[in-house]
């Protein structure tokens, strides 16, 4: 997000902030200073604005799941005061806490406050994730974010100023898929700070639970983000992919693309086994089957070069690199941060590998007729999911979908 790029070039001036996390009894608390070696940890500064966390989710899961459980060990508050900007952590009573996602439908929950200067803005707010599980008729599975790593972001359309007590409501709207790798959790989030008047006494009890208001509804409908997308080819050649996505901003603010899942029909293409004895007899292959997703990442490492495959006037081209079991990390990717009413054509082309050499190969087909779902995600809530029909010509006719378990 641009806003958050300009803040983190003002000079850090050494402002200490102290923070408050609210246990749920009004006489105890915990103090918490900013992760900095250049602060003093026995310094605090007076505050005079409160400001309460708050989560809400509606997620998109597999049908039969029963609940997915995230553990978290950190909230970091990315805060500008002044004329600085730091990210404070805010650290749960136990030094972890879990929440289950399932029970956060059109229900808000309360994770902790924290006290802050009067007037400072909150530009984003990043869970430290410790772990996710999913439960799915009666068996658990472990979850992996699909952007790697171990955190997830949630920005605020604009920066949002705390001015005596506040609440920001942050909601999580992610999608469960059953990937490559396993369960992947694809984020999709959106922040809104809800003003003193909208505040009660009860909100700043860790813990407490209420149901959204139409005020929170309409908040949150009203920041949120909006993009188009559209499967412009299809093809294979070999075990040679290529693909290209069209999306625009649709919206009224800038939004950062997270990231692709393409769902529909594809055929594994892996290494045969051979006996270990003195027979060599061939035994099959080792492919497990039974994935029909696969997940890309906007952008590409800076090391690598890949082909555009289809260009389309007014769009700029960019590049989508595949998330498999090589540790393609989404620190090496480049930021898409794409501007309102903005056009890119996102293309890949090569193998959808996997495995730790490469060798296993998803295939899609490609016979018209053929249907798949292409979801993208980017911040501020901003998401579609649109179904495509293969046609003759390698290109698709889309539409959007409205059926959260994309099954074809």
């Amino acid at each position: 997000m641009q806003v958050i790029a300009e803040y983190k070039k003002k000079i850090l001036l050494g402002v200490i902030l102290a923070v408050i996390i609210a246990t749920g009894l009004a006489a105890s608390a915990n103090w918490v200073t900013p992760k900095s070696p250049t602060q003093s940890s026995s310094t605090t500064i007076p505050t005079s604005a409160q400001l309460i966390v708050q989560l809400t989710d509606p997620p998109v899961v597999p049908q039969g799941t029963t609940s997915l459980n995230l553990t978290y060990s950190e909230i970091d508050l990315l805060v500008a005061e002044s004329e600085t900007s730091q990210s404070i952590p805010i650290v749960p009573s136990g030094d972890s806490a879990t929440v289950d996602l399932m029970k956060l439908q059109n229900i808000s929950q309360t994770l902790a406050s924290a006290d802050l200067p009067n007037g400072s803005e909150i530009l984003s707010v990043t869970f430290v994730v410790s772990s996710i599980e999913i439960e799915i008729n009666g068996t658990s599975s472990p979850v992996t974010l699909a952007t790697e790593g171990n955190t997830l972001l949630i920005t605020l359309t604009e920066p949002a100023d705390v001015q005596g007590t506040n609440a920001l409501l942050l909601e999580l709207n992610p999608t469960i898929i059953n990937a490559s790798t396993g369960y992947q959790m694809v984020p999709s989030s959106l922040g809104v700070l809800k003003p003193q008047s909208e505040i009660t006494l009860n909100d700043n009890k860790v813990g407490y639970t209420q149901k959204l208001s139409d005020q929170d509804q309409n908040e949150l409908h009203h920041d949120r983000g909006s993009i188009s997308a559209n499967l412009v080819a299809l093809s294979v050649s070999g075990t040679t992919t290529m693909m290209s996505i069209q999306v625009i901003n649709t919206g009224s603010g800038p939004a950062r693309l997270v990231l692709f899942g393409i769902h529909g029909n594809f055929t594994w293409t892996c290494p045969t086994i051979v006996s270990s004895d003195s027979s060599g007899e061939q035994k099959g292959n080792d492919c497990d089957g039974g994935v029909h997703e696969v997940v890309f990442i906007p952008g590409a490492p800076q090391t690598t070069t890949v082909a555009v495959t289809t260009t389309v006037t007014g769009c700029a081209p960019r590049h989508m690199t595949l998330v498999n079991g090589l540790d393609v990390r989404s620190d090496l990717i480049n930021p898409i941060v794409m501007n309102p009413g903005q056009c890119l054509m996102f293309s890949f082309s090569g193998a959808i590998s996997f495995g730790d050499t490469g060798n296993h190969v998803l295939v899609p087909s490609t016979e018209p007729g053929q249907k798949y779902i292409v979801h993208v995600v980017a911040t501020n809530g901003a998401e579609i999911k649109i179904r495509c029909t293969l046609q003759e010509s390698s290109s698709a006719s889309c539409a959007i979908d409205h059926d959260d378990n994309g099954e074809d």
